[in-house]
């Protein structure tokens, strides 16, 4: 990142597309200096032609207003990537709304981590004859190295302003100029108005910009939050009058207790491997999705190593539906034909895997994606599937027959979080993939790795022993009940129960299926002495 202090990244999500970026550069403020690169990605589908038109306007308003002492460099570059791999037209309004917002808040960051800055400043021009005059007025406000001095010296200096307005070919009338710093009038119609000891142009104290929340509530970080930066002595009054005390004693003591029966779990856990297949509706809910995210990114900020395995079924069967290709299923498994591997690895790799990834990362960067395919990770076989004594094929279906937990081991050691989408290539046919089930996937890697455990999420409560009757959910089983009452199980929950009967077998310490439609439920599971599902364990 060279001069950069911290990673510079934004996401926004549209229905059913997402926009995601990257930057580097701080503005070096050496003269002649100000590198600057930005990467976008988007998995909308938009022609060439609508995406440049898309990207100018956004940088329009965001990047090419950030200014570094008028520095610029033939290497500063804003690049937007378009995979269309959603498979989703977006509304060109709400896109270019939502480009817009990446690229102001990467630019924010940049402007927030300038080399050698002490100070940010924002400005508004309004009422201006036009947008260009209101560009060339903050431009030279911006530029003029009277005003900034003015600045660096705690002088709110409202002349400079005008002085610098002035050199301008904007129209204006010096006598109709108000100016406003941090929040107080300093100058009214062209004259003096509020006292400029009001003013307090402080520069922020600089801290990590990922921190933990502060005991007494929420401590905005001032690089996320450029409004908050300089605050006049008023609002910081009333600031700390909206953050008075309000915790409830009995409310604490509970919070206590839970972290407390959390600690011989932490004690537990630290430093093992746990991986967790992420699966069903927890996929498709926005809620869930961000509460498992924030799940796996707490599980490795408390020393855990969190491993993810994902499959993609509801979004392969939209894909597939939109795309008038049938979905089958037979014994719990999707039929795949030739066409349908395509999207299937689509879908997986190229959709679901890089979403996942920018939610753990929202939380720092933390996260890494992984493929079956990458560096012989899994190696797979075609299978069949039997249901009432017929032997079924399944297409282009198969089974992890090998896996290779190097390339999630080097993740790991780098201090990141894998996150691995199911897809293996298929060794009797090279160059040709297989779509593979997620939960056995998840319990060949755990396995392989020598997890400590694995959780698989599903759409239920866990394992009944009388379905449908709900009084009837088992807590915890061993190898030997799991492996005489698996044929009798529902079709849909034999490849779960078989993943975790597997990893258990295979030498995992327990295995369990928890109802991913419960926020937080990898949480409860892993740190709660009852956990909330269906737990199996050797013997």
């Amino acid at each position: 990142m060279t001069t950069d202090s911290r990673p510079k990244r934004a996401v926004r999500t549209g229905d059913g597309w997402t926009i995601g970026g990257m930057a580097k550069g701080a503005g070096m403020l050496a003269p002649g200096l100000a590198t600057m690169l930005v990467v976008l990605t988007t998995d909308a589908v938009l022609t060439a032609e609508e995406a440049d038109a898309h990207l100018r306007a956004a940088t329009r308003v965001s990047f090419d207003r950030l200014d570094s002492d008028g520095c610029m460099s033939t290497n500063d570059q804003v690049s937007l990537l378009v995979s269309g791999a959603s498979g989703v037209t977006p509304d060109a309004d709400e896109f270019r709304s939502a480009l817009a917002e990446v690229c102001t808040d990467l630019a924010r960051q940049l402007q927030g981590d300038a080399e050698g800055a002490s100070h940010e400043i924002t400005i508004e021009v309004v009422h201006a004859a036009s947008e260009e005059d209101a560009v060339e007025v903050g431009r030279s406000v911006a530029r003029n190295n009277l005003f900034k001095a003015a600045v660096f010296g705690n002088d709110p200096n409202w002349g400079r302003v005008l002085a610098a307005i002035g050199t301008t070919e904007a129209p204006f009338d010096p006598y109709d100029v108000d100016v406003w710093m941090n929040g107080v009038r300093v100058c009214s119609a062209g004259g003096p108005d509020q006292p400029r000891e009001a003013v307090d142009l402080t520069p922020p104290r600089h801290e990590p910009r990922h921190r933990p929340q502060g005991r007494r509530g929420d401590r905005d970080d001032p690089h996320q939050r450029p409004d908050a930066r300089l605050r006049p002595r008023e609002q910081r009054v009333r600031d700390m009058t909206e953050k008075l005390q309000e915790t409830d004693p009995d409310e604490a003591s509970a919070k206590a207790a839970t972290l407390i029966e959390s600690l011989p779990w932490l004690q537990r856990f630290s430093d093992q491997i746990i991986v967790i297949k992420y699966g069903g509706n927890a996929m498709v809910s926005e809620e869930l999705q961000d509460a498992f995210a924030a799940d796996i990114a707490y599980l490795r900020y408390v020393g855990i190593k969190p491993v993810v395995v994902h499959g993609g079924g509801p979004q392969i069967s939209s894909m597939l539906d939109r795309l008038a290709i049938p979905s089958e299923f037979k014994g719990g498994y999707r039929v795949t034909s030739t066409e349908a591997i395509s999207v299937v690895r689509m879908v997986l790799t190229g959709q679901i895997n890089p979403q996942l990834v920018a939610k753990i990362n929202a939380h720092g960067p933390l996260a890494a994606g992984l493929s079956g395919e990458d560096a012989g990770l899994f190696g797979g076989r075609r299978r069949g599937v039997t249901v009432d004594g017929i032997e079924h094929d399944l297409g282009r279906v198969g089974d992890v027959v090998e896996v290779d937990p190097q390339p999630v081991l080097d993740q790991l050691a780098a201090g990141r979080i894998p996150v691995v989408s199911s897809i293996a290539p298929d060794l009797d046919n090279p160059g040709h993939s297989l779509n593979v089930n997620a939960d056995a996937a998840a319990a060949a890697l755990a396995t392989a790795l020598g997890a400590a455990k694995l959780v698989v999420l599903t759409d239920v409560p866990g394992l009944y022993a009388d379905w449908p009757n709900r009084d009837s959910l088992v807590a915890h089983l061993t190898s030997t009940e799991l492996r005489e009452i698996l044929p009798s199980l529902e079709s849909g929950m034999i490849p779960k129960m078989q993943a975790c009967l597997d990893a258990v077998e295979g030498g995992v310490d327990t295995a369990a299926i928890i109802d991913g439609r419960v926020p937080h439920s990898v949480l409860v599971e892993i740190f709660t002495n009852k956990g909330i599902g269906t737990e199996v364990v050797v013997g």
